[in-house]
């Protein structure tokens, strides 16, 4: 610690002072050559015997006292330093939103006034100092590493570095508060007037004289300088000394900090990750776990049980993948023709997604983003084996979007993608977290078919999520032959027939009865997950698709070029909604020849819906639909709008910040009022760009396949 000096004058004791106070009052004539100065107020030297000090003569007018010396170079670098460390902390939790950043700033900036502190206190004050930033690089950066030893690290840099800041700024103003002309050497040759047992017993071993036996009552020493230094304090003495002088400041201190980062993590849990706050709107079904099989089971023709979904439906047999599509489109006079999905999913291996990905600029680049991401979600999967929306991340999503299942489906809908399934994966941790999301689908799964992990009638998210789910549970059924995904996905099929609209044919947030009116965006997901069944030769009767066609009738504007969400008045199409209707219209057979599609699709490049990341205009949901019409059209069109999309996607992927965020997609700052990612959080969006980025390989281009 920076030494400390008593001053006295005829018996009045003044002190303690640092080596620079004493050079000052020297100079200022308050310190006399006849003054005894001391370290312990027990040994005492003359003031004219310490080296170093320039005293003023009593025929001296006192010299002004010159200003200290400035180097603005050193100034500079200390200030240039304490900015960058600003700005470094503000950036570390940018990401979590403009609260948590600005908290965390401010609590910075009270860590820089107490380096200032410590450039000029003890040593053991200044080791409590980077405790306490140490805790605070924890706090900040705990989401940012697996271990500890990362954010405990970088506290201590930081500590570190505020303190080495305010020294460059303290020599550079010429405030310099090391004592290194003073020293020890200089209380040589003084007198003691009084020691203690052990102080007595030092001196006569350092001295190799024998124990006197006695306690005398004053002592009279004479030591020469190197005699002095060793019997200087130990460090178990010194540490004593410290402690006992220190230890009310340090108490309050630690209170004080205790109480200020209690206060921080509090507002971080129950603001920023909003874990504080439960909609109790139903109950959550719990069920015994059923494991996926690992190994799928030889897959011959096999006739599966039929699912009578309509008793006067005129449905072809449930047929096994081994079975060709044939006839598929010949349901009844009435039911549009349904596209060729046979093949739709045939892009997914390896190679396949090589070959595709190769016709487009930076294709190794896009296939590491996609892996990037795809970890990010492992990295976040539940120990049971779902996702979730709402918590475990920065910008979560908001807690009325609560739902495991369409967080858990949106996750697998992004691995399946890539054509990681869990029978056939890239490597061990990849098939394992295929299969327990699996699991975790088929064990929320309800008796009635309903995979939604709320019994809540009405929940914004409820066939969003049975949809998406259902959509999963026929692609890995489809891709691997594994029958035990059979019966969960056509008891989800009979629960998904069961609440259409049985006269306009819409879906919404509930089941449908003839008074109540479906939404695009929700029957868009239904009808993609039933088209999804029919790729997995699963059975689903003509009916359910006549009636889906004539909603899209319903909430089309332009004769079929726009859609708008709602067929009732007062909705007014958008981009994100002809996107979808679009494509449900490409499922059902429209192809370029059609007019009105050529419409649609000129509307989907205007400027307006062009794809840039900036708040306010993007829009992945848009982005997601307009890939998959425009790749569906197979040409040129495709291509330059992908390239252009994928890039934007790619300048905004975090490839930084530790397990939290590397490799995903932040929602913020906020999009389209109708891209949702806000309010549907970081998961959503980086699920729906990775979704964006699998398009040329995710499916197969349907006019490709007629």
């Amino acid at each position: 610690m920076p030494h400390e000096f008593w001053v006295r004058s005829a018996n009045n004791v003044r002190g303690p002072f640092a080596a620079s106070d004493l050079q000052r009052m020297a100079r200022d004539g308050q310190l006399q050559p006849t003054d005894e100065i001391s370290r312990d107020q027990s040994r005492w030297k003359p003031a004219e015997e310490i080296r170093g000090l320039q005293f003023s003569t009593p025929t001296q007018q006192r010299a002004p006292v010159a200003s200290p010396q400035r180097n603005s170079l050193l100034i500079g670098l200390g200030t240039a330093l304490l900015i960058a460390l600003t700005i470094a902390t503000g950036m570390a939790v940018a990401s979590a939103g403009p609260l948590q950043t600005s908290v965390v700033v401010l609590l910075f900036a009270v860590m820089v006034g107490l380096g200032y502190s410590a450039t000029n206190i003890g040593w053991m004050s200044a080791g409590l100092y980077g405790v306490l930033v140490t805790g605070f690089g924890a706090f900040v950066l705990a989401d940012r590493f697996s271990t500890y030893t990362g954010p405990l690290a970088v506290g201590l840099i930081v500590a570190g570095l505020v303190v080495l800041a305010w020294k460059l700024i303290a020599i550079g103003l010429g405030h310099d508060y090391q004592d290194a002309t003073i020293t020890q050497q200089d209380l040589g040759h003084f007198t003691s007037t009084r020691l203690s047992e052990r102080e007595l017993r030092r001196v006569q071993k350092t001295l190799g004289g024998a124990p006197t036996g006695t306690n005398p009552k004053r002592v009279r020493v004479r030591l020469d300088p190197d005699d002095l230094l060793r019997t200087e304090d130990t460090f178990t003495e010194s540490f004593e000394k410290e402690t006992k002088r220190s230890l009310p400041a340090l108490g309050i201190s630690l209170a004080a900090h205790a109480l200020l980062l209690g206060i921080l993590w509090l507002f971080k849990i129950s603001l920023l990750d909003q874990t504080r706050i439960e909609i109790k709107g139903g109950w959550i079904t719990e069920r015994e776990q059923t494991d996926v099989v690992v190994e799928p089971k030889e897959t011959g023709t096999v006739e599966l049980k039929g699912l009578d979904f309509n008793a006067n439906a005129t449905s072809p047999p449930t047929r096994n993948p081994s079975q060709k599509l044939d006839d598929e489109s010949k349901l009844s006079s009435s039911t549009p023709a349904l596209a060729n999905v046979k093949e739709l999913l045939a892009q997914r291996s390896e190679d396949k997604r090589r070959e595709t990905l190769a016709k487009f600029e930076g294709a190794e680049r896009i296939d590491e983003a996609v892996t990037a991401g795809l970890n990010w979600l492992k990295r976040h999967q539940q120990p049971e084996g779902n996702w979730q929306l709402h918590t475990g991340y920065p910008n979560a999503s908001e807690v009325v979007l609560k739902t495991d299942t369409g967080a858990t489906a949106l996750a697998l809908l992004a691995f399946l993608g890539h054509g990681q399934t869990h029978v056939n994966a890239d490597d061990e941790s990849t098939r394992d977290a295929v299969a327990r999301g699996l699991n975790w689908l088929i064990d929320t799964q309800k008796p009635n078919g309903d995979f939604h992990d709320w019994d809540e009638l009405g929940r914004q998210t409820a066939y969003y999520a049975h949809s998406q789910a259902l959509i999963a549970i026929c692609e890995a059924y489809a891709m691997t032959g594994d029958r035990k995904l059979i019966d969960p996905a056509e008891r989800g099929i009979r629960f998904l027939l069961e609440s259409q609209q049985p006269i306009e044919g819409g879906w919404k947030y509930q089941p449908q009865d003839e008074q109540s009116v479906g939404d695009l965006s929700v029957t868009g997901w239904a009808l993609m997950a039933l088209h999804t069944a029919r790729v997995a030769n699963l059975r689903v009767p003509s009916e359910p698709f006549q009636r889906g066609h004539k909603f899209l009738d319903l909430v089309q504007l332009e004769d079929g070029a726009r859609y708008k969400y709602e067929p009732r008045p007062g909705w007014d199409a958008t981009y994100a909604m002809t996107g979808a209707g679009l494509l449900c219209r490409q499922y059902f057979g429209w192809t370029q020849k059609e007019p009105a599609l050529g419409s649609g699709v000129d509307y989907l490049l205007s400027p307006p819906n062009e794809p840039v990341w900036t708040g306010g205009k993007r829009n992945v949901y848009s982005w997601y639909y307009t890939g998959q019409v425009l790749h569906n059209l197979n040409d040129d069109r495709f291509t330059e709008w992908y390239q252009r999309t994928a890039t934007e996607i790619l300048d905004h992927q975090f490839t930084g910040g530790g397990r939290a965020t590397r490799g995903s997609w932040s929602p913020i700052p906020a999009g389209d009022p109708y891209e949702y990612g806000e309010k549907a959080g970081r998961l959503y969006l980086t699920v729906m760009c990775l979704l964006i980025l699998e398009t040329p390989y995710r499916h197969v281009s349907l006019n490709a396949s007629m």
